[in-house]
């Protein structure tokens, strides 16, 4: 049996037009050159506002894109190092302008324990409106038994901080302790799970 939760809008906010948008600081733009085999866009804050006036949109949420904390796949320490940066770096720019944007946190699965970690620091600490996971983490699909406990603990947070996006990846499979793409069709790589 399963149970459907009703959450509240997103720090209760009360807004006409919302959307999620894919924050790229310039940093962050240079060790991830491509995404989904397509050139890494840029992004700004001034941009991103002229961007919501244009349209009426009145509040954004902000969330890092693939391949969020998994830029040096098989590195613990810098994918965990990686994924508190940017919930910092997104969470100060949200602290400065609560009224027009919240976030999306990434965790650094497949690193399960670290994972929980994170999600409760950027939930609990940072004030992220919940996070952001890849479909695919270093060759591990979500379903996989290794992040069982990650679920499980972010099941137990209660509230209205269980919200959870999962975005699409790279496939990759583990092979002999290398991660190669897996893509079977004529997309590009990162496109196969969009």
């Amino acid at each position: 049996m399963s149970t459907v939760r009703q959450f509240r809008p997103i720090a209760d906010l009360s807004v006409d037009r919302l959307i999620l948008a894919h924050l790229v600081p310039d940093w962050y733009r240079q060790l991830v050159p491509l995404t989904g085999g397509n050139p890494t866009p840029s992004w700004n804050l001034t941009a991103q506002e002229a961007h919501m006036a244009s349209l009426g949109i009145t509040h954004s949420i902000l969330a890092i894109s693939a391949p969020g904390a998994n830029v040096f796949p098989g590195n613990k320490a810098q994918t965990v190092s990686l994924a508190r940066l940017l919930n910092e770096q997104v969470a100060a720019i949200v602290k400065a302008n609560k009224k027009k944007y919240s976030f999306l946190a990434v965790v650094p699965l497949p690193y399960t324990a670290e994972a929980i970690t994170e999600a409760r620091y950027a939930l609990n600490k940072l004030n992220a409106a919940g996070i952001i996971v890849q479909a695919n983490t270093e060759g591990k699909y979500l379903g996989d038994p290794a992040f069982r406990q990650f679920f499980v603990d972010f099941n137990n947070l209660g509230g209205d901080k269980q919200i959870m996006y999962i975005h699409p990846g790279a496939s990759l499979m583990n092979v002999n302790n290398q991660l190669i793409e897996v893509n079977p069709t004529r997309l590009p790589a990162g496109r196969v799970e969009f």
